[in-house]
């Protein structure tokens, strides 16, 4: 089973990989996409134990909701931080620090919802059209958090396509 979100319409789809079965587990207010210049929701899906941390990349949310075996809410969708913009795809650590990245930006997010900037900025080059997240899987790498970018593609800080990246950052350093 995985869970996937669905940015346009707001929801989040269970699929069983083995049969093709799928069905909608989660439709909430808080995924749907109600910003008229982004008409993207419920974007960044990830689970950590048994709950479901997600962003919403129109509202520039960051939120978690706790959820059963078979992906299902349970209880009311918390708000962690909304001082994100344009917040796209994530990566939570055991302690639920989550490192999140959107507009040409890495933000640390600890679970009480403290935001720091780690790297980038809405006019910087170095993480330009940051997309997607993931820390290493091995003991050497489990501190380097993988960026990767557009290279501008959707909205380029100086008006000039630079082609995506594979960034790695060492959010050890960080702690």
């Amino acid at each position: 089973m995985v869970l996937l979100a669905d940015a346009a319409k707001g929801i989040v789809w269970r699929v069983d990989t083995y049969t093709g079965a799928y069905s909608v587990v989660i439709q909430n207010d808080v995924f749907l996409p109600t910003n008229p210049l982004i008409p993207l929701g419920v974007d960044g899906v990830h689970i950590l134990r048994n709950e479901l941390y997600f962003t919403n990349l129109g509202n520039n949310l960051l939120g978690v909701v706790q959820i059963s075996a078979n992906g299902t809410a349970i209880g009311a969708l918390q708000n962690i931080s909304n001082q994100l913009a344009f917040p796209d795809d994530f990566a939570v650590t055991d302690n639920g620090t989550v490192y999140v990245v959107g507009d040409n930006t890495l933000w640390r997010v600890t679970p009480n919802g403290g935001v720091d900037v780690l790297a980038g900025g809405a006019q910087d080059l170095a993480l330009e059209g940051a997309t997607s997240a993931q820390f290493g899987r091995t003991k050497d790498d489990a501190g380097v958090l993988y960026v990767g970018t557009n290279g501008g593609l959707l909205a380029a800080v100086d008006g000039v396509l630079h082609g995506g990246q594979l960034l790695a950052v060492n959010v050890g350093l960080y702690r």
